[in-house]
């Protein structure tokens, strides 16, 4: 996630107020997650690929 932008990497120890407040208003990180879930939700249903991967099994 951080490296789309859409989230922060820090070590537990590195995470402070300043960090927290961060994540939470950040436009560009609310952006990028936004942009993140739009493209998972685009995403097909793992429960309707079954039936293809299956297929290819055969």
């Amino acid at each position: 996630m951080a490296a789309r932008g859409a989230g922060i990497a820090a070590a537990p120890r590195d995470i402070t107020p300043v960090v927290l407040t961060r994540l939470l208003t950040d436009a560009a990180l609310r952006d990028a997650a936004a942009q993140v879930g739009r493209e998972i939700a685009a995403k097909p249903d793992p429960a309707d690929l079954v039936p293809r991967l299956a297929a290819l099994a055969r």
